[in-house]
């Protein structure tokens, strides 16, 4: 690596600015964040006369001019031939010395484009300095050896797929068992044992009755009469089959409150004040709230919206959007509400533990919230939240239900995070491997601000300097142009010889006059020279 030459950036590149006489709509290209690729933009309403747009072709190297630093930038497909961009997304002709891709893996290698970031400028939308992007160093071998180094980092980025598959594959295992051991949990499977060492004090039937007494402050029904509410459940109606001491029963049953959110949350909008729990602080997997997101609103104290504060183990299911997406209220969570697009479930006090919650997550509920959904919006009603079916144990089951699925789940989310750790260390491992294959001479990149900054003045990474005494004369032979001017860098050597249009003509001749005929050598700061 150390006998490759070093070029500018912006020596390799060349902007192209074919400009498209009839822009078409149909046919722009963005660049994605994170390195994910160049395609074809969904097709939008522009002003038209807005924007001028140029004619990109395919091998040409484009970037995000507002995004580099975040990975948005490649090589354009043959499929995005004569596709278009603006200006904020720049392509441009790579130098027939250098392959597109040796740019790609010159800025992927280690994730060195999130460096980038400090030649940025501006205060909302932050843009490239093109100036101090041209002047990074890069090696520049012979194009034989760039296509050797490309071909092995093909197959490192390939072995990297094949582990992200078996490794994704593996994660799809363990949430199919995460999703199997609920399934047993809520069949009664994980309590079978148990149950034949313990007589609870009273079976799902009892606790039933003794929570619709609760509700309706009457005399115990029969088992029978139990199920006859509005949603038309009856002991005939079983999903599968439960342990005799098990009941079947609707949310309904259960519940001392069942109802969604207002509306019009927008207006109390604010940086504090009461928690605003939206369906992006639900989850799918989980009915742990993610927290990672909170509004705030200020509500008037006679707001409508009062009706639905939120109480500790409240149950939340969204009935808009992704239906049957979970959270449930913690103790001292303090003052929060909701809005339409989400379902409050207050069960009853006998009956608030995590066993519901897990029932929920199962893929039984899981049909039965994909059963009814409605509309554009494939929505949910409240009828159709109160008629959930759900098996019910008694409290001493549901707790160990409860215990032995919690335990289950952590240990799951315990292989599932080492899994995902090897993903995150092999990707760190072949990004390594780049950057020792491709190289990168702008280690003394150091972090500058634009405040004052007076860029002739700048010198931001530690180069060859050209000799100012170098001559005009062009396409000369290597010893005649070191013969008339002394030192010169490998660089401007390449640029001012004969061989200036093949890299790989240049290494050649430079090898032979360097380790064969010993005619040339290489001084202490990297300059070039005859044998004295």
């Amino acid at each position: 690596m150390k006998n490759w030459i070093t070029v500018k950036l912006g020596d390799l590149l060349l902007e192209s600015k074919i400009n498209s006489d009839n822009p078409d709509p149909n046919k722009r290209l963005r660049v994605r964040l994170n390195i994910g690729g160049i395609e074809k933009r969904p097709e939008i309403i522009d002003k038209e006369g807005a924007t001028k747009y140029f004619i990109r072709k395919a091998g040409q190297f484009i970037f995000g001019a507002q995004n580099l630093h975040k990975g948005a930038f490649g090589i354009i497909p043959p499929e995005l031939n004569d596709f278009e961009s603006s200006s904020d997304i720049p392509a441009f002709d790579v130098h027939d010395s250098c392959y597109p891709e040796w740019i790609f893996y010159f800025f992927k290698q280690g994730n060195f484009y999130l460096k980038l970031e400090q030649f940025t400028k501006g205060i909302g939308s932050k843009r490239i300095n093109r100036k101090l992007l041209f002047d990074l160093n890069i090696y520049l071998p012979p194009k034989e050896e760039q296509k050797r180094i490309l071909d092995s980092i093909g197959n490192i980025e390939k072995k990297l797929v094949e582990c992200k598959r078996e490794f994704s594959y593996q994660i799809d295992l363990i949430h199919d068992l995460k999703a199997s051991s609920i399934l047993e949990g809520v069949k009664g499977e994980l309590t079978k044992e148990w149950r034949k060492s313990n007589k609870p004090k009273e079976s799902g039937y009892d606790l039933l009755k003794r929570i619709f007494n609760q509700k309706t402050n009457k005399p115990s029904k029969q088992k029978e009469d139990l199920f006859s509410s509005s949603t038309g459940i009856t002991l005939s109606e079983p999903l599968y089959n439960i342990p005799t001491t098990w009941a079947w029963a609707t949310l309904d049953d259960i519940s001392d409150f069942i109802s969604s959110g207002s509306r019009d949350w927008a207006q109390y909008y604010s940086n504090q004040g009461a928690i605003f729990v939206r369906m992006g602080n639900l989850s799918k997997e989980s009915f742990k709230l993610r927290m990672e997101n909170i509004q705030h609103v200020l509500p008037p104290l006679d707001g409508e919206g009062t009706r639905t504060r939120l109480q500790a183990w409240d149950y939340l299911i969204s009935i808009t959007g992704e239906v049957g997406l979970l959270g449930l209220i913690p103790e001292e969570f303090g003052e929060a509400y909701i809005n339409q697009h989400i379902a409050l479930v207050r069960l009853s006090e006998i009956i608030r533990n995590k066993y519901i919650g897990y029932f929920l997550l199962s893929t039984v509920a899981r049909s039965q919230f994909s059963e009814p959904n409605r509309g554009i919006k494939n929505s949910f009603r409240l009828s159709d939240i109160r008629s959930i079916k759900i098996p019910i144990p008694s409290l001493e089951e549901q707790v160990v239900i409860s215990e032995k699925i919690e335990s289950l789940i952590v240990y799951f989310d315990q292989l599932e995070g080492y899994i995902k750790n090897n993903i995150i260390d092999i990707e760190h491992l072949s990004l390594s491997h780049i950057e020792e294959l491709i190289g990168n001479p702008n280690e003394g990149i150091r972090l500058v601000t634009f405040e004052g900054l007076n860029e002739n003045k700048i010198n931001l990474f530690d180069e060859p300097h050209t000799s100012s005494e170098v001559k005009t004369e062009m396409n000369m032979k290597l010893e005649e142009l070191l013969k008339k001017n002394g030192k010169m860098s490998a660089v401007n050597l390449w640029k001012m010889s004969e061989y200036s249009d093949s890299i790989d003509k240049f290494y050649e001749e430079l090898k032979k006059l360097v380790e064969v005929e010993k005619k040339i050598i290489e001084s202490e700061k990297g300059y070039l020279e005859l044998t004295k």
